[in-house]
This record gives C-alpha cells, structure tokens and sequence, in this order.
C-alpha cells in the first residue's frame, strides 16, 4: 500500500465544501481544551501551595525526617557507646586474667622458694656440722698421737732388765693393743663414713669389740638421723631395744647382711627368730618384697607379726596358683 500526500487544492478538491473546515476546527478546540485543562490544574496548584496548611504539612514533613535522622544518629551513637563498653569490659576481664594467673604464679613460687631456702639452711647446717666433726677427729688424732709418744717415752725409760724379764708380757699387752687399735679405727672409719656425732661414736667405742662388729655388720648406715640408727643398733646388740628380748643375730645371718642381703638387714633390725626368717625365705622372691615393703614390724613380738604377714601371703599366694596366674 502507498501513501499519497494531498495538496489543499486536492483537498479541496476532493472534499465537499464545509466538511475540511469543521474537521480543522475540531483539532483546533480539542487542543484548546487541553491548554484550559492545564492551565486550571497550575492554577489549583498554586491555591494549594498558597494555603496555610499546606506550608505547615511540609514543616511537619521536614521535621519528621529530621527526627527520624537523629533517632537514627542516637541509634549509631548507642551501639558505638555499647561498642565502646564491651571493649572495656573485655580489657578489664583480660586483666583480672592477668592479675589471676600473676597470683596463682605466685602462689605456686612461693613453697618451691621455701623448700629453697630451707635446703640452703639445711645444706648449711649440714656443712657447718660436718666442719665440727672433721675438727673432734683431729683432736681425737692428736691425743692418739700423744699418748702413743708418752706410751713410747714410758718404754724407753724402762730398764733393759725389766724388759728381758718381761718380754712375754709386752708381747701379749702388745697384741692386746694392737686388736683393740685395729677395732677403734675400724669404728672411727665406720663413724665418719656415716657422719655420726661424737656421743653416738662413744656409745660404740663403750661396746666390747665383738659387740662393735655385730653392730658393724649390719651395713652403712643410711638415713636421715644416723647417729639415732647406730644408737638404735647398739641397744639391740645390748639386749635393751623394744622386742629384743636379748637378742644375738646369727653369724650366716650378720654376714649376709654384711654383704647387702635385704631379708637379713630386715630380720636384723627387727630382731626376728630364726623360725620367721627361714619361713620368709622360703617364699618367692616377690612376695619376700611385698612383705618387706610392708613396713617395719612395730610389735612387742615382731616375729609375730612377720608370721602373720608371711601367713597373707601364703593365702594369696593359693589363690593365684587356683586361678593359674601362678604356675605350680
């Protein structure tokens, strides 16, 4: 389809006379119209903006948008304070961390700094002491030296008579002497060895030498109180302890424990019977430390005691071998 372009005179032409006109002024008042129509709505605006209550409505606006601003500023402002306070409050708990771990440190310092110092006055408690007894030995060593000159200058000044006279004598007093020297030194170097004070090293020397081996075949003495041991010691050898009844250890047994044996140390020191020893003995090697790990026998009768003990154990003993968790 194409589209033809009229000239007016081709309008004219081809429409009647009268209706070109009307269409024209139909266009013409429909766009008059619409100008009226605009005009009246500026108009109403206007009269609107002009009345009272509209300016107070816009205020009223304004106002409420800036309320809901600050309401909004307030807001920010609170969660920064809240923000604010929480890191505070979590410095403050870090600190009282701090503050809790300090003290319990401390706290946990304060005995390892005690048991330090009491070590240090111990240790030089102990030195002092040992200062004291190196020097009694040395004066004990200088008299020994001067009666052995004084005992020397007497034998000089004697006569060559009275010498050839008495020569079996001398012999015998010579051997007498030498025995009883060999025995003191012997308790001197068991004395200093187990760093025992010097009544303790009297109440020894006081003894009878066979007395003063039995009471050095038990072993060196090891403990916290050692000249409390060897007084302890020689009261059994004298027959005066608690359960002792007098009592004589066996030479197998003081040889044995010479030589370190734990049974015979155990049945030593608690003057046991000969009965309770070899029943302890008869029995397995980890029993035997059961019962000795025990404890000491705090009896009147300690060989009681020890049979009741080796007793438990026998019972024990049954009972595993019933279970099989000891072969027969």
């Amino acid at each position: 389809t194409a589209i033809h372009f009229l000239d007016e005179e081709q309008l004219r032409t081809s429409f009647p006379r009268g209706s070109l006109a009307v269409a024209m002024g139909k266009d013409r008042a429909v766009d008059g119209e619409d100008k009226k129509e605009k005009k009246e709505k500026e108009k109403k605006d206007k009269k609107e903006k002009d009345k009272p209550g509209a300016k107070e409505k816009d205020r009223q606006e304004k106002d409420e948008k800036s309320k809901v601003k600050d309401k909004e500023k307030r807001k920010e402002k609170v969660v920064e304070e809240m923000k604010e306070k929480g890191k505070d409050r979590n410095e403050e708990k870090e600190k009282q961390k701090k503050g809790r771990k300090d003290r319990d440190r401390s706290a946990s310092e304060e005995p390892v700094k005690k048991a330090r110092q009491r070590s240090n006055s111990t240790s030089s408690e102990v030195r002092r002491r040992k200062k004291e007894k190196e020097r009694e030995r040395e004066k004990e060593k200088d008299r020994d030296r001067r009666e052995k000159e004084k005992a020397r200058e007497k034998a000089k000044t004697r006569s060559p008579s009275s010498s050839s006279s008495s020569k079996p004598a001398r012999k015998a007093s010579q051997s007498a002497f030498t025995s009883t020297l060999a025995t003191s030194d012997a308790v001197g170097i068991f004395c200093r060895s187990a760093n025992v004070d010097q009544a303790a090293e009297q109440a020894l020397r006081a003894l009878p030498a066979q007395q003063q081996q039995a009471v050095m075949a038990e072993g060196a003495i090891s403990g916290f109180n050692p000249s409390a041991i060897l007084l302890s010691r020689i009261k059994k050898v004298e027959g005066v302890g608690p359960g002792s009844g007098g009592y004589k250890a066996r030479p197998e047994t003081a040889a044995a424990a010479a030589r370190g044996d734990p049974v015979a140390k155990f049945c030593m020191e608690h003057a046991v019977d000969v009965s309770a020893e070899n029943a302890l003995r008869a029995m397995p090697v980890e029993l035997q430390c059961r019962i000795l790990n025990e404890g000491p026998l705090r009896a009147s009768n300690p060989s009681a005691v020890l049979m009741s003990r080796i007793r438990k154990a026998q019972s024990l003993l049954a009972e595993m071998r019933r279970n099989g968790q000891v072969p027969i």
